[in-house]
């Protein structure tokens, strides 16, 4: 009995396939142009969210000027496990684990 022969299969080379949008800009994380929060949001989530909204602001911009000291100390060649750990640790991470 003769065993069946193998078959190429060719794929099509994902380096030469258009990526889906590609040819348009997607928005994301906007709201529709006719948004209107004082009418399209519940009644006093303004006031809710803005304390909210200013104190995450704050310390999302420290973590991000923390990030881009240690990247640029790491890029420069001075990073080292403690700089590391005390990053992680004002990320909320167990910084004990990774001090030297």
């Amino acid at each position: 009995m003769d065993a069946p022969m193998a078959t190429a299969i060719s794929k099509p080379d994902p380096a030469k396939v258009p990526l889906p949008f590609s040819n348009r800009v997607v928005a994301l994380n906007s709201a529709p142009p006719d948004f209107d929060a004082a009418r399209d949001l519940p009644e006093g989530f303004l006031e809710f969210l803005a304390p909210l909204h200013a104190a995450l602001t704050l310390r999302q911009r420290a973590l991000l000027a923390r990030r881009g000291y240690a990247l640029a100390e790491a890029h420069a060649g001075g990073s080292s496990r403690r700089q590391a750990a005390g990053l992680f640790a004002a990320l909320g991470g167990d910084h004990k684990r990774l001090a030297d």
